[in-house]
């Protein structure tokens, strides 16, 4: 039997305008960020999502089709162009990640100021019992995962420099995925609103 891949692209666009756009570039490579991300949609009204997955039967997904964030093209992809262009206010992407410490559940990066990047750690931690950082220059992970970078993808898609990027440990995305999204997710929601109404 021949070796499978397969890989596919996923956008879906919502009813109304775009507030929120939710991203998981590495859906299936990173498992249940893709989850993540059509929950986050399906929970919260005025929110758009795209996903990138993909497997294969030999060897790694991550290894042969993964694209740094920084790094994604929407010439690469079909609809990347159109999730952009829906203009969001505010972003969240999805990823899992390995960090070298053995206490860091979840870090909480992007362009958002630190006092929301801070207040989202800090109900993560809350809520679900994880250990969430937010992420701070010099902590050791911030040049990796961070999530500042300007080209990122996440900062490219809103038009304000509220961004939030998940990074996750597997056990995190596979076990209570859906539930660290929507708590991350509803807290990034409120900050939109009140941005809107200044």
């Amino acid at each position: 039997m021949s070796p499978t891949a397969e890989t596919r692209e996923v956008f879906e666009c919502a009813d109304n305008e775009t507030l929120l756009l939710a991203l998981a570039p590495h859906a299936r490579m990173e498992p249940g960020t893709g989850a993540q991300a059509r929950a986050v949609a399906d929970s919260f009204s005025n929110c758009s999502y795209w996903l990138y997955e993909a497997r294969t039967d030999t060897g790694s997904a991550f290894e042969t089709y993964h694209t740094s964030s920084t790094q994604i093209s929407e010439y690469d992809y079909h609809y990347l162009s159109d999730a952009i262009d829906t203009r969001p206010v505010s972003a969240i992407s999805f990823h899992g990640f390995n960090p070298p410490d053995d206490e860091t559940d979840i870090y909480v990066g992007g362009r958002a100021p630190e006092h929301v990047r801070e207040l989202i750690a800090r109900l993560l931690s809350e809520k679900t019992g994880y250990t969430a950082i937010a992420a701070v220059e010099g902590d050791g992970l911030y040049n990796d995962y961070g999530g500042r970078h300007v080209l990122n993808v996440l900062n490219r898609a809103s038009i304000t420099p509220l961004t939030i990027q998940l990074e996750q440990r597997r056990s995190v995305r596979t076990v209570d995925g859906e539930k660290v999204a929507e708590i991350a997710t509803s807290a990034l929601v409120e900050q939109t609103q009140k941005l809107l109404t200044q």
